[in-house]
């Protein structure tokens, strides 16, 4: 037994210091479309362009007013795709925590421009249903760092509360 440990370690050393042995190399450089080719793809006609998304993040915590249970503040960061040629268009993913409850959870779904530069995300927890239909809204056009205001109301856990130190984050092509 110990002779075949010795030789296996013995092999695993030799690879090792043989792998370490060899100095680095620049890899060759390789055209766009030769690497695409390699892949088995083609590269995309400039008439079709990148495919852009407007993607919307709000982030914050709506404490102002809180009906949720223990007046517990919620922490949100939800990030969604408005406008997309992609399949994931109107899709939201996060996160969301209430912080005097002890939760806090992924969550996921829907976000609507409902208009100029207003959005509403609904979203609920994906593994459970300890949070359902939370609705969060800008409420006016949205300015660089935390100075948004977000609404926020959930059906589970029921409450709502208010952000005025949101930040909303709106990027790439919109109407």
């Amino acid at each position: 037994m110990r002779r075949l440990d010795a030789a296996l370690l013995l092999a695993v050393a030799f690879v090792i210091v043989g792998a370490c042995d060899r100095s680095p190399t620049r890899p060759s450089p390789v055209s766009d479309s030769t690497a695409l080719s390699d892949l088995g793809a083609s590269k995309p006609s400039s008439a079709n362009g990148p495919r852009s998304s407007e993607q919307v993040v709000f982030s914050g915590v709506a404490g102002i007013g809180s009906s949720f249970l223990k007046g517990s503040p919620v922490g949100f960061w939800i990030w969604c795709e408005a406008e997309s040629s992609n399949p994931y268009e109107h899709e939201c993913n996060g996160a969301m925590y209430f912080y005097a409850l002890g939760l806090t959870k992924h969550v996921e779904g829907e976000i609507e421009e409902f208009g100029a530069d207003l959005y509403r995300m609904t979203v609920s927890s994906t593994l459970d249903k300890t949070i359902v239909d939370c609705v969060l809204e800008n409420t006016a056009e949205a300015e660089r760092g935390p100075n948004n205001e977000v609404r926020v109301r959930c059906t589970t856990p029921s409450g709502s509360a208010v952000s005025n130190t949101a930040v909303v984050n709106v990027t790439g092509p919109g109407d």
